[in-house]
């Protein structure tokens, strides 16, 4: 004779009852400390200091299309001009390197980029935040292909971690620049200066300039990058359950082009 368990109220007959899903940490108010353009910059002058660089780190030659270097210098001043901000941050005065938070580089390159240029590219972002005084130890880097700005804000938003990140985007087009937010929580951004910092909430909603001292068009794409970043996640992309998986996924959809006048 065939035994049956009780069916559990609720439950459907012949499956398992599924463990209920743990719950998700509440958001944290993610503030805007600064926000930079890169979109004119010498690339001749960007090639040689990365060449050199390369050289001296035994990385060796980079072959690149000169659109390439047009746009890595365009990202590389975006980045020095928030490097300095995070320079500033009350935690490097401290002895020890672990009192740190982990600091995110996140960038948004083009998605036709080869795998050498993108891995050169980010190492050499990476080494402009540790030249304004960040520890390389405490920089997690992450420039791979197909990101989308939403699902690592999103992750960043929802970690338990203290969050501190530069987040910084390039045109499809080298002509369209470079935009670059440094954003951290009400804790970091403290260490950081006193501010007034406004939420990336506000400057997306256009209640807030994204930087008191960014030309006109230059708002417009920097507005643009915190309106993607706070947009909904797409149905297919998968939710990271941490920054550090969203930092390490592959399969999110290519990040879309920032074009300024759409959103202006």
């Amino acid at each position: 004779m065939l035994k049956f368990w009780p069916r559990r109220k609720g439950a459907a007959a012949g499956k398992p009852a599924q463990p209920a899903a743990a719950a998700k940490p509440p958001a944290i108010p993610l503030r805007l400390i600064g926000a930079a353009m890169g979109e004119h910059a010498q690339e001749a002058a960007v090639k040689a200091e990365m060449s050199a660089w390369m050289k001296a780190s035994g990385q060796g030659k980079l072959d690149a299309s000169p659109e390439f270097w047009r746009t890595l210098a365009q990202a590389t001043s975006a980045t020095r001009e928030l490097a300095a901000s995070v320079g500033a941050h009350g935690g490097l005065a401290q002895p020890s390197e672990a009192a740190l938070p982990k600091l995110q580089l996140i960038a948004l390159l083009p998605a036709e980029w080869k795998g050498p240029w993108r891995d050169a590219a980010g190492r050499w972002l990476q080494h402009q935040l540790v030249s304004a005084g960040w520890p390389l130890e405490r920089i997690e880097r992450n420039a791979r292909r197909n990101q989308h700005p939403t699902q690592v804000l999103t992750a960043l938003k929802h970690s338990t971690e203290p969050c501190l990140a530069v987040l910084l985007a390039c045109g499809a087009q080298a002509d369209e620049g470079a935009a670059a937010l440094l954003l951290a929580d009400s804790e970091q951004a403290a260490l950081l200066g006193p501010g007034p910092y406004p939420l990336l909430q506000s400057v997306a909603e256009g209640r807030a300039d994204p930087a008191p001292h960014t030309p006109a068009p230059g708002c417009a794409l920097l507005r643009t990058l915190a309106q993607q970043a706070i947009k909904p996640l797409p149905v297919a992309v998968p939710m990271a359950a941490t920054a550090a998986d969203a930092l390490h996924l592959d399969q999110a959809p290519a990040a879309q082009p920032l074009h300024a006048a759409s959103q202006a």
